[in-house]
């Protein structure tokens, strides 16, 4: 026992010399398969970026346990990451940071991994998935190569993937009023609708109508990612409109008195704040 106690020190200390003479840690990144790779200048932007700030990995070399085994996926491109944690940063975090007053919020309730695709997930329905959040944790944006910020349908896009799916994170950690579910009861599909006008069935869009916490969801996003006149002129343009507007109207309320007593966010402020960030990251 004493030899092999000895055997086991010596081995150790061998590493520790080892580890020493070699690369230092800080220059080596595992890659998740048993790999490692050297530190680049886009690894140290992003952990200057979004890692020391707010504990958040932007995860763009590829590894293929992170999504579903099902999907055919390509890496992103190098040359759209910045862009894309530029948008992360800009258009979803900084706005909360400003609205709360503090870097602190985004910190706590932000997931701590956002993983890239290069392409959309396509499902067997036909539907393309664009994003997805998984256990409070981790959000998956796809498509990711088609994103140019002089593009404002590539920015609409992201903006609205984002705020939807931290809002299924902000409800993971505390949950939206119930009196939401009562709204639109029993017009819930449970798959995908696609209905000619939404708006008319009391829903900001398809995808709203598969179940409330979707529902929710897409009103948050709808309402922060295209901003009050953008989002108005989107409901009254809509055929038939005022047979779901006042639905509608039930919801927005119970949204903003969410944002409100679950996080003290003023969700007016909020929304002006995203808008002002859209334009400013557009300029």
């Amino acid at each position: 026992m004493k030899k092999y106690l000895l055997i086991c020190s010596l081995l150790l200390i061998a590493i520790i010399i080892s580890c020493k003479k070699d690369d230092k840690l800080d220059d080596v990144v595992l890659n998740g398969l048993g790999g490692t790779w050297k530190r680049t200048a886009l690894d140290n932007w992003l952990y200057d970026s979004l890692t020391a700030p707010y504990n958040i990995e932007l995860k763009y070399k590829w590894d293929q346990s992170e999504f579903d085994m099902s999907y055919t996926l390509v890496p992103p491109r190098e040359e759209q990451v910045i862009p894309v944690a530029r948008a992360i940063r800009n258009l979803w975090i900084e706005p909360y940071d400003q609205a709360t007053g503090t870097a602190l919020f985004m910190k706590m309730y932000s997931p701590k991994l956002v993983v890239l695709s290069g392409v959309p997930a396509a499902r067997t329905d036909g539907a393309g998935i664009m994003g997805v959040a998984e256990d409070g944790l981790k959000i998956i944006l796809y498509d990711v190569n088609s994103f140019s910020k002089k593009d404002k349908r590539a920015i609409d896009r992201i903006m609205h993937l984002l705020h939807h799916e931290f809002t299924h994170i902000l409800n993971q950690k505390k949950a939206y009023p119930v009196e939401f579910n009562k709204v639109s009861a029993g017009s819930y599909t449970d798959g995908w609708q696609q209905a000619e006008n939404p708006v008319s069935l009391s829903f900001v869009s398809n995808y709203a109508m598969k179940a409330p916490e979707e529902d929710f969801a897409e009103m948050v996003a709808f309402m922060l990612g295209r901003g009050k006149e953008e989002y108005e002129a989107y409901l009254h343009t809509a055929p038939d409109y005022e047979k779901g507007i006042q639905k509608l109207r039930e919801k927005e309320a119970l949204v903003v008195q969410y944002f409100k007593d679950a996080y003290h966010i003023d969700f007016y402020d909020l929304q002006t704040r995203v808008q002002q960030a859209k334009k400013a990251f557009m300029d």
